[in-house]
């Protein structure tokens, strides 16, 4: 009668516990949902640059922060933190990593490094050669697998995912004279970066 007992409080426990698992599960992608959606949607537009995309703004949502152009290299950089975790950064008095954030870097290419051709298997090679040689920004040295070849509206670009202080998914590409670094970083998939990176990445649109 005991091991019978036994058994059914088990399966209680055991049920009790997949429940439970199932709602944080739940929770914590209603919370990732939500904060993505979280926000005012603010559209970043540069004519300049050939690109314009979109990212929610808010208390609960991101902060965009410009660095000034032309810096080590990079003509145009947008780093959008979420604002809650770049106040803290800001407010703190301890020397600190800033935190996990959506970043997009733009640079031109140098003559020798433009894609005259139109075929798509040598563009790609030399944007991975490009990668190569900007391994400090590109970090492609400590990529994870082979690039997969993808597309962002409707240019050829290449995805892979890299280690580093966060993880990290990387998008590269080219157009016209200009390359286009995307970065979206994150500790785990959970976090609100992981999901908006993929957001801001739909609005993306080359001009």
């Amino acid at each position: 009668m005991n091991t019978k007992l036994n058994k059914q409080t088990l399966t209680i426990i055991g049920a009790v516990l997949l429940v439970a698992t199932l709602v944080v599960g739940y929770q914590l992608y209603i919370n990732r949902k939500d904060g993505a959606q979280s926000g005012v949607e603010k559209l970043v537009t540069n004519k300049a640059y050939g690109i314009s995309f979109s990212y929610r703004e808010g208390e609960d949502a991101f902060t965009l922060v410009e660095p000034p152009e032309n810096q080590a290299g990079i003509h145009k950089s947008y780093i959008i933190l979420p604002t809650k975790a770049y106040n803290e950064y800001k407010e703190s008095e301890d020397a600190r990593e800033a935190p996990a954030g959506l970043n997009v870097f733009i640079l031109t290419l140098e003559e020798e490094e433009l894609a005259t051709t139109s075929d798509k298997a040598d563009r790609m090679t030399r944007l991975k050669e490009w990668a190569v040689k900007h391994d400090g920004l590109t970090q492609f040295s400590q990529k994870k697998a082979e690039p997969e070849e993808v597309e962002i509206d409707s240019l050829k670009a290449l995805r892979y995912q890299a280690d580093g202080l966060y993880q990290q998914t990387i998008y590269l590409a080219t157009y016209k004279n200009k390359v286009y670094v995307f970065v979206g970083q994150y500790n785990e998939t959970s976090d609100l970066t992981y999901s908006a990176f993929d957001t801001l990445l739909a609005t993306v649109s080359f001009d």
